[in-house]
């Protein structure tokens, strides 16, 4: 499965039609695994996944740790956070791909950079947008404006069953 899932995500990068996916915790897992060794030279630690989100949100990082409000500094991890993918909406693989390294740019902050910002889309999260959108030769490109935009975007909700 994971050789079928990694082959749409291949497929999306060398221009090819998209395919709307719902995702779900697999899929997060091993796009996650692939984008942490593509972009993140497999250094931010798994963590959980998970398809319930805030109904308003695409997709959401919660990180499990405690900061010291003065320097803004993360001062002790207790985990590896949680990433959320809304897993009531059907979209193609590269508006949730684009979704997934946003969350995974907030999940290096935290983890890696061990900076929790003021504005979580500012300075340090511009950084490493930058970083993706030029490895990745434009094709990925992460922005607050783009989340913003695409969570205001009308979309058709997946029938439950």
């Amino acid at each position: 499965m994971l050789t079928i899932e990694l082959f749409i995500i291949h497929k999306h990068v060398m221009g090819n039609e998209q395919k709307a996916i719902v995702p779900n915790e697999r899929w997060m897992y091993n796009c996650f695994v692939h984008y942490n060794r593509e972009y993140f030279d497999n250094s931010l630690p798994i963590p959980k996944f998970s398809t319930e989100c805030d109904s308003s949100l695409w997709g959401s990082y919660a990180p499990e740790f405690f900061y010291d409000t003065n320097s803004r500094r993360v001062v002790d991890i207790r985990g590896n956070g949680t990433i959320k993918l809304n897993g009531m909406y059907k979209r193609t693989v590269d508006s949730w791909v684009l979704t997934l390294l946003h969350e995974m740019a907030h999940e290096y902050m935290f983890m890696v950079m061990k900076v929790y910002p003021e504005n979580p889309h500012g300075r340090e999260f511009e950084a490493i947008a930058k970083y993706i959108r030029r490895k990745s030769g434009g094709v990925w490109n992460i922005t607050e404006t783009t989340e913003k935009v695409s969570t205001d975007m009308k979309v058709r909700k997946r029938r439950q069953v």
